[in-house]
């Protein structure tokens, strides 16, 4: 185990406490090791997958999806008329051309 001091300024101090507001859910009463430790393990992720060293996970789309017949669209996205696949409604998957509309 290391021991390390610095000096931070106070708007470091509220981003580590938003971290650890944001964290409570799955890591309660969180330290600061924890906070850090999270931070320094998703900025690492960022980074390898920015170099190409991890593949991102796919999205899974529900192959059993009905197809839109009415001229009602969800979220307001326009569908050209095309007959695209739209999710179930209890689905959390959103067809790659929405997202794509979206940007």
């Amino acid at each position: 185990m290391r021991r390390v001091h610095f000096n931070v300024a106070k708007r470091v101090v509220h981003k580590l406490d938003a971290a650890r507001d944001g964290l409570s859910h799955s890591i309660p009463n969180a330290t600061t090791e924890q906070v850090l430790q999270a931070a320094l393990r998703l900025l690492l992720e960022k980074q390898a997958r920015s170099r190409g060293q991890v593949k991102k996970p796919r999205s899974v789309v529900p192959t059993t999806a009905p197809t839109r017949t009415s001229a009602a669209t969800p979220t307001g996205i326009s569908a050209k008329g095309s007959n695209q696949p739209i999710c179930n409604s209890g689905s959390l998957a959103i067809p790659i051309s929405w997202r794509r509309r979206v940007g």
